[in-house]
């Protein structure tokens, strides 16, 4: 289902809570994630649960024509050299600039549970600090 963007800073500031295993909501979430960047396919590339109203740790980044959900990532080790980034979000009507890392180290868990652990360089190291950090509260 699409569902309609948050734009309030006060609710994208609440840190997401983690999904448990056996959530029954965590298909439901996934799947209005991805009909949500569908529909605004032409400036999404990446959308987090708290963008559609979900206080879940479920991220959806796009992979070529289709999206790939990542559940609990975290970032678990940032380097490489720092340099700013103006980045725009479907939860801001302006751009903003932030620091970024070149380089970032993810743990995260797949749909069927397992746990994965990936370094990320450019350029998706930016979309998954920016992803991860709308999950963490932060606001770009």
């Amino acid at each position: 289902m699409v569902k309609e963007i948050v734009k309030d800073p006060e609710i994208l500031k609440i840190p997401c809570s983690t999904v448990l295993e056996d959530d029954p909501e965590l298909n439901t979430i996934i799947q209005d994630l991805i009909d949500t960047a569908n529909a605004h396919k032409d400036e999404c590339i990446g959308l987090a649960a708290n963008q559609i109203g979900y206080n879940k740790r479920v991220i959806i980044i796009r992979n070529k024509d289709s999206w790939l959900p990542f559940i609990n990532p975290r970032i678990i080790k940032r380097e490489g050299r720092k340099f700013k980034s103006s980045e725009k979000c479907l939860s801001f009507d302006d751009e903003r600039v932030v620091t970024r890392n070149s380089t970032i180290t993810i743990m995260f868990q797949d749909q069927k549970g397992k746990y994965i652990k990936r370094k990320i360089g450019l350029p998706l190291s930016i979309l998954f600090q920016h992803e991860i950090g709308h999950l963490d509260g932060e606001l770009i």
